[in-house]
């Protein structure tokens, strides 16, 4: 099994090279690991994973869907079939929820899901793409749990927040750097 470290750098890696959707299923199952460190003893009937994303939904929308415009209104029939109502709270929130459940249970990012190298979302060939941030946004919430603070990666692999380019092997377990930055752009 691989530990959340290796996870990590496996994601960053495919994503250096432009490989999106591969670099998205080990960020979710990172995400996936920690959640259960996390909600080991909580029982809901929400899985771990799902609870993750809502108690860190602040820090994934910041860092991984800046611009959270109004959703496409061609969305593919995939996702409308499965998020029928947009009287939803967090929209967003859903389909990210949707992609991570879909990407941990098939092991591939669901066919109507697709990166892309912008800021926005956008639905081009009856697929949804979002922004590639949002690979970013899941590594981050990674990264920054407190839980996660004795994970290592080697020194050449960085996140993005906004403007701010930092390291990961110094930002393990640091949500208080993470609220920091926030807090700058609130």
């Amino acid at each position: 099994m691989k530990t959340i470290g290796q996870m990590v750098e496996e994601s960053l890696d495919y994503a250096d090279r432009g490989s999106l959707e591969i670099a998205f299923l080990p960020a979710c199952e990172a995400l996936r690991q920690t959640a259960e460190m996390v909600h080991h003893e909580t029982n809901t009937g929400e899985p771990p994973f799902q609870r993750f994303i809502r108690d860190n939904w602040r820090l994934i929308s910041f860092m991984g869907i800046p611009r959270m415009d109004s959703v496409p209104p061609n969305l593919p029939f995939g996702i409308r079939r499965v998020i029928p109502s947009f009287i939803i709270s967090n929209i967003y929130e859903e389909i990210v929820i949707y992609t991570v459940r879909q990407t941990l249970t098939i092991h591939r990012v669901p066919l109507e899901i697709g990166f892309n190298s912008f800021g926005g979302t956008m639905v081009e060939n009856d697929k949804l793409l979002l922004p590639k941030s949002l690979i970013f946004s899941i590594l981050g919430s990674v990264v920054f749990n407190p839980l996660n603070q004795h994970e290592t990666v080697a020194d050449r692999y960085w996140l993005n927040i906004w403007d701010f380019k930092m390291f990961v092997s110094e930002l393990w377990g640091r949500m208080d750097l993470a609220e920091r930055v926030m807090k700058l752009y609130q």
